[in-house]
Formats: structure tokens, sequence, C-alpha cells
């Protein structure tokens, strides 16, 4: 499925490219980049909860770490997803861009379909976890052809770029962008491949043994790190849970008569299998363990009662093993299949496994004691209403508000990675590359937020104004494509950079006989007079629009927004363009029609992520765009605006 998609994507984002006209297909081809995210989140759920379900033993520990390095890689290529989505959004199919998409359409083409072919390769690979010596020499072989045409690419790129008359051109920018993205996302595939082919050989040298003696020591160092026991999530979610447990287990002690049961575990037991670390919405979970739970006791009850009807005989063994067949279709099946409903689903097929595969007698009457099982689901509902109260006391922060620090921290990381940007830190500790890394976790938490800030959710929602969800989730979408273009001026400056999907380390590829080139494409790019001008508003609009967006967001009254940030972009003329931008096109293009060819030795090895003139154009237009992202984030708010 994910192999698939990630072709229908890139195939028809080549074919959209090379068109004449700009059609509505796009935003078929924005729709499928979209689903394609969303299953590859998916799959990294699945592969983290599978753990349990095998422990790694056998063949299965290779599967999991082959499929988890697939699932990586493919995340990976998210990035050159939103770019690609970004170059296509902005495309100006105008005389330049024809003759710049005649000239690179067979290699764009090529490269796409030798890389799928690569792809399909290494995920055969990964689905038997079986990765034989033709295998691997077929993968390796694939690699050479994809860096063939990698040449092949830069040739045809190097061709068109030469017929435009400047160096960089504004008209061809959405092009160069568009060229680079499918060449990196090649390449980062190419890195990937070559992975898998020697995957074998970095299996075999941990066996085992030593990987599970790993794996243990790592989670028995995580979960007794002092650091961790005594966090504040930490003691938040013990205290959350351990009071209503406590107060469960009195009961169970010293409460007779009524519904209670003396010295019965149900109450305690229950509430020590529901242990959870909820964050948000705590009384929406808790209302569907409670729904869980009961079903569980209850249906699992009524359909025995049912079996019990039929005489001794096959006819009960065979109802009942029906019963038992269904019951756990059924539930699995809602547990694996609803994103909603799941807690329910997995609720209620492990709380009633015990009394489905109650032995049924014919006089079930009395040995059934319904009246004792009545009382044990009176408790369960008792338990876990203790749980709730204890939840909503400790953990009050409403959904809405978490939503809304995780958009700001997020908003914070970014403001600073183009403040790190400009002042050319790429590699420290809170360089560019660390803060892109910040946001890109941010904006996960952030996803995972949006569907629990539904106002319907809201039990009493108080004297606040809904939650303006819509805009939340409007908001999230121009800012993936804001990190994306964050993530573009890091590739400009930094370069390629080769990361292990087996976490085993990390390392730049530099070329040794070449003087740092991302020291020199910082240095051209801030040596046109235009740019203090350009770099400055760049800040200002990021900065402004972002401050905009949080006071819209968190504005929960029918009084006026009260922001001075508002005020000023409504003054604010041409706000989707950069001030200067035409003019620092012309200066940077001089600057570069003056500089000395890349004309080393290593220039035939060069890809088109690794020429000078692509990596300034990336940058220079990733400006722009982030410019016009956070602007399309302001323009969503005034809908929300009645009154400022």
């Amino acid at each position: 499925e994910v192999v698939a998609g990630v072709d229908m994507v890139f195939k028809d984002a080549i074919d959209y490219y090379c068109g004449t006209s700009e059609e509505p297909r796009r935003f078929q081809i924005f729709g499928r980049m979209q689903a394609l995210s969303g299953t590859l989140a998916r799959v990294g759920t699945n592969l983290e909860a599978s753990y349990w379900e095998t422990f790694n033993l056998g063949k299965y520990g290779k599967i999991r770490e082959l499929y988890r390095s697939f699932n990586v890689a493919m995340s990976r290529s998210e990035d050159e997803i939103y770019v690609v989505r970004a170059a296509l959004a902005q495309m100006d199919f105008n005389e330049k861009h024809a003759m710049f998409a005649r000239e690179v359409r067979s290699s764009l083409e090529a490269i796409e379909k030798d890389a799928l072919t690569c792809l399909g390769l290494c995920a055969k690979c990964c689905m038997d976890g079986e990765i034989s010596s033709v295998e691997q020499q077929a993968i390796r072989d694939a690699v050479d052809k994809m860096e063939a045409r990698q040449y092949d690419l830069r040739e045809a790129f190097m061709g068109a770029a030469t017929k435009v008359d400047d160096y960089i051109s504004e008209e061809v920018a959405a092009d160069s962008l568009f060229v680079y993205s499918i060449s990196q996302w090649a390449r980062e595939l190419q890195d990937w491949a070559l992975e898998i082919a020697d995957f074998e050989e970095h299996y075999a040298r941990r066996g085992s043994a030593a990987r599970t003696f790993q794996y243990a020591r790592q989670r028995l160092l995580w979960l007794f790190d002092p650091a961790y026991i005594f966090s504040k999530d930490t003691l938040q979610t013990a205290t959350m849970n351990g009071i209503p447990i406590c107060i469960v287990f009195a009961l169970s002690m010293y409460a007779k008569g009524s519904v209670f049961i003396q010295y019965s575990p149900t109450m305690p037991v229950t509430l020590s299998l529901l242990i959870s670390a909820d964050r948000g919405a705590v009384f929406l979970n808790n209302l569907q363990r409670l729904m869980g739970v009961t079903f569980g006791h209850t249906l699992p009850m009524l359909l025995v009662s049912v079996v019990g009807v039929f005489g001794a005989g096959l006819l009960r063994t065979v109802t009942h093993c029906a019963s038992i067949f269904l019951f756990y279709f059924a539930f699995p099946f809602m547990y694996y299949a609803s994103d909603k409903w799941a807690t329910i689903g997995f609720l209620v097929g492990g709380f009633g496994c015990y009394t489905l595969f109650t032995p049924v007698k014919a006089e079930a009457g009395s040995d059934f004691q319904c009246a004792k099982l009545y009382k044990g689901i009176a408790e369960v509902i008792i338990a876990i209403l203790f749980k709730m109260v204890g939840a909503q006391v400790m953990a009050p922060t409403a959904p809405r508000d978490l939503a809304m620090q995780a958009l700001e921290d997020t908003f914070k990381e970014v403001q600073q990675g183009f403040e790190q940007f400009i002042d050319g830190d790429t590699g420290s500790e809170q360089g560019l590359k660390a803060k892109v890394d910040k946001a890109k976790g941010l904006l996960a938490l952030c996803e995972d937020w949006a569907p629990k800030t539904e106002p319907k959710l809201d039990v009493i929602p108080g004297k606040r104004t809904p939650f303006k969800k819509p805009l939340f989730e409007s908001v999230l979408v121009q800012l993936r494509l804001l990190v994306s273009d964050l993530d573009m001026l890091k590739l400009a400056l930094s370069g390629h950079e080769v990361e292990d999907t087996m976490a085993t380390r990390i390392s730049i590829v530099q070329r040794q006989d070449e003087p740092d080139e991302s020291q020199e494409i910082y240095c051209m790019i801030t040596q046109a007079p235009s740019w203090d001008v350009l770099s400055k508003d760049l800040l200002l609009t990021v900065k402004k629009s972002l401050a905009v967006v949080l006071a819209v967001l968190r504005h929960d009254s029918e009084e006026a927004v009260e922001n001075d940030d508002i005020e000023d972009l409504n003054a604010t003329k041409n706000l989707m363009e950069l001030d200067g931008l035409a003019t620092y096109y012309r200066e940077i293009s001089k600057l570069g029609s003056q500089t000395k060819r890349q004309t080393t030795t290593a220039y035939d090895e060069l890809h088109v992520t690794e020429l000078r003139r692509t990596r300034i154009t990336v940058a220079v237009n990733a400006m722009s765009l982030a410019t016009q992202h956070t602007a399309q984030m302001v323009s969503q708010c005034y809908e929300y605006m009645l009154y400022f």
C-alpha cells in the first residue's frame, strides 16, 4: 500500500509538472499526499504495538527491524513530498517553464521509475525478512542505476538552466525546487537501499541474545531512571491513578452490604488494569473505559445465559462455540478498524474472556450466581467513577489548552529556526538542524491533539466560546508546509545527510578535496545588498503572523480580539510577498554569474542537490514560500475575527 502510494504521488506529480497549464487535479495529488502521511503514521503506531505480539523472537525480530527501517525511510520522504506540493502550488506554466519541463522530463520519469523499482525490491525483502545474496546484488545494481540517473538529471537540469538568462531566476524557481526535491527523494532512497543491502551483515554481528539483552537493558535503564521517575508527568500519572486505587482498595477491605462484597478484589484489580497517562479528554476516555468494562461483563453473561437455554448436547456445544467465535471476531475487528471506539472493543474482548469461557450447565440458574455477578458489575462502575473523578481533579487542563501550548512551542522553534538560518548557524546544539528536528516532533504532537479539541466532546463547556478546531487544523496544514520550508533551508546550507535508519550513526557527506560549500553558499546568499531588507521582512512577517494566529486561537470570549500585531498586519501591504525579492534575485544572480563555476575534479560526481546554483535557488525560494505560508495562516484567521 505504501509503495503504491509513493509511486502514485511522484508519478502524478511529474506528469502534472510536465503539463501545459494549471489544472484542478493538483488538489487530487495534494489529497493523495495527505492520505499517504496518514498511512505512514498508522504503520508506525502498529509497529510499536507489535513488539508485544512476538517479543522479537525468532525471525520476527528481523522482520520488525526491517519494517521499522522501511517506515523511517518512507517518513523521511514526507519532507520531499511536501516540498513537491509547495513547488506545484506556485508553478507558473509560462514559456520558460515549458522549456524547462521539456529538458528534464525524460530524466525525471527515468529516475522515478528506477527509484520505485529499487523501492519494490527493498519492500519485498522487508516483507519476508530474508535478504539473499542475489537480492543484495540486485539492490546494489538498482542503486548504481539510480546514481547514473542522478547524473543524467543533473546534465538535463544544467542544460535547461543555461537556457535561462540569469544565474538564478524567480521565473523558474519553482522548477528548480521541484527537480531538487525529486533528486533529494531519490538520493535518500539510495542511501536506505544500501542499508538494506548490508542489513544481513549488520544484523548478524549482533546475536539474538545480545539484541535481547540490549533491549532489556535499555528498557530497565529507562524504567528506573530517576529523572523519569520524578518527572512532573510521571508523578502526576502516579497520583492520578494511585489515589483512586487506594480508595477502592479501602472500600473492598471494609465496606460490606448493599452492592459491596467485602474482601472482593474486583475494584482495585479493575483500576490496576486501567492505569493510563491521559492528558486532556480524560472524561471521554474514562467514559469509554466505563462502557467497555461494563459491556465486557454483561454481554458475555447474557450470551452464556442464552446458550444455557439449550439442553445438554451437541446443539449447546455448537451454539457456545459459535458465540465465542462471533464475539472475538466482532470486538477485535472493532479495535483494529475503529479509531474512536477502539478502546471499547479492546476492553469488551479482554474483560469478557473469563465469563464467556465459563462452562455452561443445564441448571445454570443457581450456579451462574447472577446476583453476585451484578454486584461485581456495580463495583466496577463505582471504581471507574472514582477514577473519573480523580482524573478530572488531577488533570484539569482542557485539551484545547494543551493543544495550544504544543502549537505555541512549535511556533517558537520555527521562529528561532529562521533566526538561526539568517545567522548562518546550522550545526550547533541550538542551530537550524536542531530547531527543525524539534519543530517536527512538536508538530506531530499538535496533530495528535487536534482530534481531542472537538468542542462537542466538552461535557460542560463553561463560559468559554467553542474552540476553533477547523482553524486549528487548517493552521497545522500550513505549518507543515512552513516546517518543510525550514527543512529546505537546512538542506540548502548543510547539504545532503546520510542517516542510518538502524540508528547507528549519522554522517554528513562532504567532498574532502573541496572547501566547505555550506559557508560559501551562506556568504553568497548574504552578500547581496538587499539581503538585510529581505531577511528583516522575513523575520518580521513570521513573528507577527504567528503571534496573530496564537491570539485568535486563544481568544475564547465574545469580546474583541486585542492584539497590536493585528493592527500592524492590517496596515501591511503585499503581506504574501517578501520585500525586495525581485531586486534580490537580480543581485544574487549577478553575484552567482561572477563566481567561478564548480569545476573541481569532483564535479562529475555531483548531484542536482549539490549544485551551488540549485542550493541557492532553493534557499531563496524557501524564504519566499515561508512568507506565503505564514501569510496564508493569517488570512484564515480573519474569518474568525468578527470583532477586533
